[in-house]
C-alpha cells in the first residue's frame, strides 16, 4: 500500500516506523518546497550537523541506494539516505505516527468504500 507522507510517496519497509520513500515524488518534493531564502536543508551525517543547498540534497538522492523516512527521529530529521555507505539524516519537518496512521485508516476507508460499491 503506497502512501503519501507530507507529499512524499512511501510504501512500509516492514518494520514499525520505517518508510521506503519513492525517488522520483520525493526529488518533486524537495524541488517544490520552500526553503527560505538560502535554500538549504539540515542533515545530520553522524554527530556532525550542517546546513546543505538544495541541489547538493538532490544530488545525495539520485546516487542513494536507499531513502527512508523514519518515526520517531532526532529533532525532526525524518528523512534518511544511504550515499557510498554513509547514513544522511535531513530535517523535513515534523511527521508523526498520527499522520501516517490517519492516512492509513482513510486509504483502508476508501477501499471498503470500493468494495461496497462494487457489491
Amino acid at each position: 500500500m503506497t502512501i503519501d507522507v507530507k507529499g512524499i510517496k512511501c510504501l512500509p519497509e516492514g518494520r514499525k516506523g520505517i518508510w521506503l520513500v519513492d525517488k522520483d515524488s520525493l526529488k518533486t518534493w524537495i524541488s517544490a518546497r520552500d526553503w527560505g531564502e538560502d535554500r538549504k536543508i539540515h542533515c545530520f551525517r553522524g554527530f556532525i550537523g550542517a546546513d546543505w543547498d538544495v541541489e547538493e540534497v538532490l544530488a545525495n538522492c539520485e546516487k542513494a541506494t536507499i531513502i527512508v523516512i523514519r518515526i520517531p527521529a532526532f529533532i525532526n530529521h525524518h528523512l534518511k539516505m544511504r550515499v557510498d555507505g554513509d547514513w544522511y539524516s535531513y530535517n523535513i519537518g515534523k511527521i508523526t505516527e498520527t499522520d501516517i496512521q490517519e492516512q492509513t485508516c482513510r486509504k483502508g476507508e476508501q477501499w471498503q468504500h470500493y468494495l461496497k460499491l462494487r457489491n
